[in-house]
């Protein structure tokens, strides 16, 4: 039985809701688990032909959840390697799913959730909806997300979000391509099922080769295999900037490298 995510089923359509309300959709080894299991198994389904993800917290996704990748890192490196294999696990799946993929965004997205909106294949967005990739700033860096940003948004663009740890908007979300739709709360559920509408009016297998056919013309392919990124993110979590600014993180304190608070502008 599923803890942290619901299925429910509409004509030829799956929703998966993030369901961590508590946590804001933070994703720990049990949620990504089961989001795997849910689109592995969506994708051999017949009678589903497109995958809307979305939430039911107030936040769409707040990334990943740092307890988790906290007692990894304390942890011996085999299991955080263990950890951080399973995220990108995750991407990849997600990215791969042979269904087209819909992202339902509200809230914040964080790090992680934000990515999980670049690997979608068609995302909509409540004007309310804000992106962070908060890495840096808790001394780690986004090794995992950043092919994934990079071939939603260009590398010229999501440069800027990456380095410094900027919130953006919906507005600039939707200017870079993260977001193909932005609209009021209220709208954001209407714009997903015109779409959706949209979709019947396809042949289901001639809309998967697109996507398949779209997908390995993609000019920013990553270089690196997933491996090699599982690698280089373990190093940074592992360093002495990483374990502090998680642990700065969860003790709700600035990170020992950041300026005192009354001495920022």
């Amino acid at each position: 039985m599923l803890k942290t995510v619901e299925v429910a089923y509409g004509p030829g359509t799956a929703v998966v809701w993030l369901n961590r309300v508590e946590k804001q959709n933070a994703i720990n080894a049990l949620m990504a688990n089961e989001l795997i299991e849910v689109f592995e198994g969506l994708a051999s389904d017949p009678e589903v032909n497109a995958i809307v993800l979305a939430s039911k917290a107030t936040a769409f996704c707040s990334g990943v959840d740092l307890e988790w990748m906290h007692s990894a890192a304390q942890s011996d490196e085999g299991q955080q390697y263990k950890a951080l294999s399973l995220i990108e696990r995750l991407l990849q799946t997600l990215r791969a799913s042979v269904k087209p993929v819909i992202a339902r965004v509200n809230g914040e997205c964080i790090g992680l959730g934000a990515t999980l909106v670049a690997c979608s294949d068609v995302a909509f967005g409540s004007r309310t909806a804000t992106f962070s990739y908060s890495e840096t700033r808790m001394g780690l860096v986004p090794t995992l997300s950043a092919p994934h940003l990079v071939r939603a948004i260009g590398q010229r663009a999501a440069t800027r979000w990456l380095l410094a740890g900027e919130t953006f908007t919906a507005s600039e979300a939707w200017r870079l391509g993260l977001l193909h739709d932005v609209s009021e709360d209220y709208e954001l559920d209407g714009n997903v099922n015109a779409f959706l509408g949209s979709l019947t009016l396809t042949q289901a297998p001639c809309v998967q080769q697109t996507k398949k056919t779209v997908q390995s013309l993609d000019a920013a392919e990553q270089q690196l295999v997933a491996k090699d990124l599982v690698v280089l993110s373990l190093s940074a979590q592992r360093s002495e900037p990483g374990l502090e600014g998680m642990a700065a993180f969860l003790e709700k304190r600035l990170p020992s490298w950041a300026p005192p608070r009354d001495l920022e502008s």
